[in-house]
């Protein structure tokens, strides 16, 4: 990837870095909330409830991303956009389709039968779909 966009504003504007700090900022606090979104997503697709806060599955996930953006020629960035991939698809798409059907299993009947069940199901995958288009794309970057 080239370098960045703020690079090319002068050091000595206070504005240039006031975005540094912002974009920073974003990119700092935009893993947690990522992580623990498709971790836990992760565990209950998986149906292993009791590795959801297991000290292990937190420390691997973390690690795995740190070890991803420490690969030569891949930083930050390109982690930054797999995550902002996964993220958007997975919030958009996937999560909600997920809610829905696992809703329809607490014994509400709207989500979990015929068409309706087809449907989420189908968006869950197009959303999947969609993530690992993203993917493709920041790998190109």
């Amino acid at each position: 990837g080239g370098p960045s966009i703020l690079a090319n504003y002068s050091s000595a504007d206070p504005l240039s870095w006031l975005a540094k700090i912002g974009l920073g900022s974003c990119v700092l606090f935009e893993f947690p909330l990522l992580e623990r979104c498709f971790r836990k997503t992760l565990v209950e697709l998986f149906r292993f409830p009791w590795l959801e806060q297991h000290f292990l599955t937190v420390v691997a996930s973390v690690a795995s991303a740190v070890a991803l953006a420490s690969v030569p020629d891949f930083g930050l960035d390109k982690t930054s956009a797999i995550g902002g991939a996964l993220g958007a698809s997975f919030l958009v798409y996937v999560a909600p389709a997920l809610m829905a059907l696992q809703s329809g299993k607490n014994g509400k009947p709207d989500a979990s039968e015929g068409a309706t069940r087809i449907t989420l199901q189908g968006v869950a995958g197009l959303g999947s779909v969609l993530g690992g288009l993203g993917i493709a794309e920041a790998m190109q970057a």
